[in-house]
């Protein structure tokens, strides 16, 4: 799909992020790639896997949400922080092909002041999935101001375990 036009005015206002921190990325490397990989991607050897959660890709926050295309639902939640006005409502819209299944759970977010979190599910299941290579839609959280949209990709043999490591 690409990114489309760049406007500054309303990346400077996104009304909603979704944070990761350096917990979050340290904990995906570990995940993926073990100590060895943490160490020279980090390149502090006091920081160790021990240490951290192990935090699988499907489990990162981010806005781009990455699923198994699968007939059974799967899970994921995502917490977004209110960098918008202080009272928000955002509503739920779903942009999704009619081969997938997708409920967000709340479909409706209220904030009340700044920098508020909320988590919310997203469940995702396909039906006459067989043989698709992926299938694409998207979440939107639309307030009175905003829209923020978040791509939902529906991959077939999405790996459970990372790739295997070399010692």
């Amino acid at each position: 799909m690409g990114a489309g036009h760049v406007n500054p005015t309303r990346a400077a206002d996104p009304g909603l992020v979704y944070d990761l921190g350096v917990t979050d990325y340290a904990g995906y490397i570990c995940w993926l790639l073990g100590d060895r990989g943490l160490t020279t991607i980090v390149r502090n050897k006091s920081l160790t896997c021990a240490k951290l959660p192990k935090v699988r890709d499907v489990e990162l926050n981010y806005p781009t949400i990455t699923v198994p295309l699968k007939p059974s639902a799967f899970m994921v939640n995502r917490t977004v922080t209110n960098v918008g006005p202080s009272s928000s409502t955002y509503i739920a819209k779903l942009d999704m092909p009619k081969s997938l299944t997708v409920r967000v759970t709340p479909d409706k977010l209220v904030f009340s002041k700044a920098g508020e979190k909320k988590t919310f599910s997203v469940e995702v299941s396909g039906k006459g999935v067989h043989g698709q290579k992926h299938v694409e839609g998207s979440l939107s959280w639309v307030s009175t101001r905003h829209v923020v949209r978040s791509v939902i990709i529906a991959v077939p043999n999405l790996p459970e375990s990372p790739p295997s490591q070399e010692s």
